[in-house]
């Protein structure tokens, strides 16, 4: 039985908010840009190389994949912040 837990938040994308969704399921993470129907395969969410080389491959812009791969780590990291206390 696989269990999916996702964190929802907002980035900012070529000036425009972006709707995404952090998921986890058994082994594996994916971020999913809603409004744009795109989902990629992660790395564990605070590993920003690996993050930023599998969002390049689909924006194709180094800038915008870096801010992206530390907005995961920062929503990932501030959800566990969160669960601790």
């Amino acid at each position: 039985m696989e269990t999916f837990v996702y964190y929802s938040f907002d980035i900012v994308i070529d000036s425009r908010s972006e709707w995404c969704r952090l998921i986890e399921n058994e082994l594996d993470w994916e971020i999913c840009f809603v409004m744009r129907d795109i989902t990629i395969d992660l790395a564990h969410p605070t590993d920003v190389f690996w993050n930023t080389e599998a969002i390049y491959e689909v924006f194709k812009d180094l800038d915008t994949s870096l801010r992206i791969a530390y907005g995961i780590k920062s929503v990932f990291e501030n959800h566990i912040k969160e669960k601790r206390l």
